[in-house]
């Protein structure tokens, strides 16, 4: 009750806990006229208002760029972004800024301010340069030094997490590296006189942010022993091919000595950030001296010369999932030779099995064209311990080099066979091959 009309009234309410939407307090006033008495009705109002959450803020802070950087693993000298942001999960609005500082570990530097402000909408960024040489892992630290963001409606420091507003940013410079990945997965166990043939691949990926030539790689071609033999002796050509469309990007017609040295002319450039995977195909020529061969890069830091064309200095090979230079040799394994005549072709591999780690064998046989394909191993007394029999629309019927059907040693029962010779017979819809299967447990 207001005893005079010129005199405001006040009500102090309190909000609900949980935000709502749009409410309304209603208002409506009656009094009576002093000289009649008459009883006066004022129009009647509303105040619309609606609850909120209070503002809460989460601080965090980052390296954001460049991608290659995000890791938290810098290169020597590079430049990369430091990012402090401070996100409102509230919903009341904020007035004034808080104040943040980064702190860095020796070697690394900056040519701007070490403290600036922070509000929910504008973060803040360092360019920070990483050291001219390698480090272990340092702790970059970014913390609010000054709060003074307060809710709008409280007035009140909202809540901030972590408390302290404190992150740390563990941080490792390297030299220059450019990461590589084996890929075998089209290698072949067995490949034709006379035919071509991917052999292996490399995934070369450039998490740097300059850009990375490779020169040139060195190849050495192998027996199943592991000793060096003439490459001319193996096949005639060799070709480095783009993994992804087998577009022909460098060839070489190798010498009678190791190593093979493919030379990229132009070098073989991987932009920043990039990746670029080839193959090795080469032409096995059609008489060779020895039955098996393999591919081999023996020492990726000296066999890949990679080139950092910012600063022209060799870069790092290293595993793209450990990060660790690459110091064994790379290579698919053993490629077994086989004629392209069917007779000539069948034969298995390894032979004998069964031990030190052998434990299958795979029979190897070579389609002129596609057939209907069976393999029947026999004991010496003829008596039939395995079948397998194959359409000429299975996979192991097409016109091509197969190295995928293998045994390990046991009869159609699922039982191990004794040790000794046995013998496999191929037949096929042109001819029949047979060949002879050692087991020595």
């Amino acid at each position: 009750t207001s005893p005079s009309g010129d005199q405001p009234l006040q009500w102090q309410i309190t909000a609900p806990v949980n935000a709502t939407p749009q409410e309304f307090i209603r208002f409506a006033a009656s009094g009576s006229d002093i000289s009649s008495g008459q009883q006066v009705n004022a129009q009647p109002d509303s105040l619309p208002f609606t609850t909120i959450e209070k503002a809460r803020l989460n601080f965090n802070a980052a390296i954001t760029a460049p991608p290659s950087a995000i890791d938290r693993i810098v290169t020597i000298g590079q430049l990369f972004t430091v990012t402090a942001s401070l996100p409102n999960t509230g919903e009341a609005g904020l007035v004034g800024e808080d104040t943040v500082r980064i702190t860095l570990p020796p070697g690394y530097t900056i040519t701007e301010p070490f403290v600036k402000a922070l509000t929910p909408g504008a973060p803040a960024t360092w360019q920070i340069k990483a050291p001219d040489d390698p480090t272990t892992i340092l702790d970059i630290l970014v913390e609010i030094i000054d709060r003074n963001a307060r809710d709008e409606n409280t007035n009140d420091f909202p809540p901030l997490t972590p408390s302290p507003a404190r992150v740390t940013i563990p941080v490792q410079t390297e030299a220059i590296g450019l990461n590589l990945t084996l890929l075998d997965q089209r290698k072949p166990t067995t490949i034709v006189r006379g035919g071509t043939q991917s052999v292996f691949g490399l995934r070369f990926k450039n998490n740097s942010d300059t850009a990375i030539d490779i020169e040139s790689i060195d190849l050495n071609v192998k027996d199943n022993q592991n000793n060096d033999i003439a490459p001319n002796s193996v096949f005639t050509n060799l070709t480095v091919a783009d993994y992804d469309n087998s577009t022909s990007i460098e060839s070489v017609s190798p010498s009678g000595a190791n190593p093979v040295t493919v030379n990229f002319s132009p070098a073989l450039r991987i932009p920043p950030s990039q990746v670029q995977s080839i193959e090795f195909l080469v032409s096995i020529a059609p008489q060779t001296d020895g039955n098996h061969f393999l591919l081999s890069i023996d020492s990726p830091q000296e066999d890949i010369r990679a080139i950092d064309v910012g600063s022209s200095d060799q870069v790092d090979i290293r595993d793209d999932s450990l990060g660790f230079k690459i110091t064994n040799a790379l290579g698919a394994g053993v490629v077994a030779l086989t004629d392209p005549e069917l007779e000539a072709s069948f034969f298995n591999y390894p032979n004998p099995f069964g031990q030190n780690g052998r434990s299958t064998t795979s029979f190897n046989y070579n389609l002129q064209q596609a057939s209907n394909v069976t393999i029947r191993i026999y004991t010496l007394l003829g008596e039939l311990v395995k079948t397998y029999q194959f359409q000429s629309t299975d996979p192991q019927g097409t016109a091509d080099s197969h190295s995928d059907v293998s045994w390990d040693g046991r009869n159609e029962n699922g039982q191990a066979v004794l040790n000794g010779v046995y013998v496999a017979v191929l037949l096929t819809d042109s001819g029949k091959a047979m060949t002879k299967i050692a087991i020595a447990r």
